[in-house]
């Protein structure tokens, strides 16, 4: 189904972001290249969106491959720097676009467990009511019914409510958890969600610009993606076992993404502060891959420079930058 651009502009609150947006109904090479191509040919204005349905040369990080089935959401946003010291902006960015794409997740999360949460409470009580209305009928025929049946009723309804709501929260209905990967991904459990890939544009020093491209996986089912990635990727509907409105979300994660790249709002140690809330490497053991070099480290999270602060076997801390480093958890899940 197409991407409908009515229902993503009513639900967008932004200034800029989202904007201006161009939609490709069929598959292109990636949105970072018509977003270059956007800006080889004339003005661009801040937060002009490239949207398309499919990609065939999909990238991510150090030229890796990024498989991009229909059903999802694949864009590229076209950033202008806020000041003169564009890097700090664009450092601001990257920080933020990770964060924005999984409080986007746990926003849809939190309102599906509290669907489920309700649908259940509700479903318990018209049977525990029922079934207590039909027991207090039978055990009060020969009594007085207009003092003793209500006030019985009341008293085993109130003791059904409590305990199915303490038997849902703790048992039934855990809620799902969308964390970052330091740098880029976003995962839920030990799956992938979402990959994220910023780059530069420069034509001179007036015209410098952020490429921020973002691929989440909506609605795509795991027969979209080759054996070797099926066990490790999943989607929102994968998630919540139903389909997921791509417009609303579009248009959630640029509302959040605007907010949080407002300086007046939050500052860059609240940000950081914010990353490390869901980081989910940190404090854990991480396998660093740094050119032929690989060794093993504590996470200790973001820091403001944007590198990730490392704690060595003899306890040296070391900063590592996305630029030359992958980190893979190790044995991360089988703690949980």
């Amino acid at each position: 189904m197409s991407f409908d651009n009515l229902i993503f502009k009513k639900n967008l609150l932004t200034q800029s972001i989202g904007r201006i947006l161009y939609y490709f109904p069929n598959q292109i090479t990636t949105t970072m290249e018509i977003a270059k191509e956007k800006l080889e040919k004339g003005k661009i204005k801040h937060g002009t969106m490239i949207l398309a349905e499919k990609q065939t040369k999909g990238q991510g990080r150090k030229n890796r491959t990024f498989i991009s089935p229909s059903g999802n959401l694949y864009f590229t946003l076209i950033l202008k720097p806020f000041s003169k010291k564009w890097y700090e902006d664009f450092l601001r960015y990257n920080i933020a676009a990770p964060l924005a794409v999984a409080e986007t997740c746990n926003e849809i999360f939190e309102e599906k467990l509290n669907q489920n949460l309700n649908q259940n409470l509700n479903q318990n009580l018209d049977k525990n009511l029922n079934q207590n209305l039909n027991q207090k009928l039978n055990e009060n025929l020969n009594q007085n019914l207009n003092q003793n049946l209500n006030q019985n009723l009341n008293q085993n309804l109130d003791q059904k409510v409590d305990q199915n709501l303490n038997q849902n929260l703790n048992q039934k209905l855990v809620p799902k958890i969308a964390k970052i990967k330091w740098p880029n991904d976003i995962w839920v459990d030990s799956k992938k969600i979402s990959g994220i890939l910023m780059n530069n544009y420069c034509q001179d020093q007036e015209r410098i610009f952020a490429l921020l491209g973002i691929g989440i996986n909506i609605n795509s089912n795991p027969s979209d993606f080759d054996n070797s990635l099926q066990s490790i990727t999943t989607s929102l509907k994968q998630e919540i076992n139903e389909s997921v409105s791509r417009e609303g979300v579009l248009a959630l994660f640029c509302n959040k993404f605007e907010n949080l790249i407002d300086s007046s709002q939050f500052s860059l140690e609240n940000l950081v502060h914010k990353f490390n809330q869901i980081d989910l490497t940190i404090g854990n053991t991480i396998i660093v891959i740094e050119g032929q070099n690989t060794y093993q480290a504590i996470s200790r999270g973001l820091i403001n420079n944007g590198c990730l602060l490392v704690e060595l076997e003899n306890g040296t801390k070391r900063e590592v930058s996305s630029a030359d480093v992958s980190i893979k958890p190790e044995n991360y899940f089988e703690k949980k």
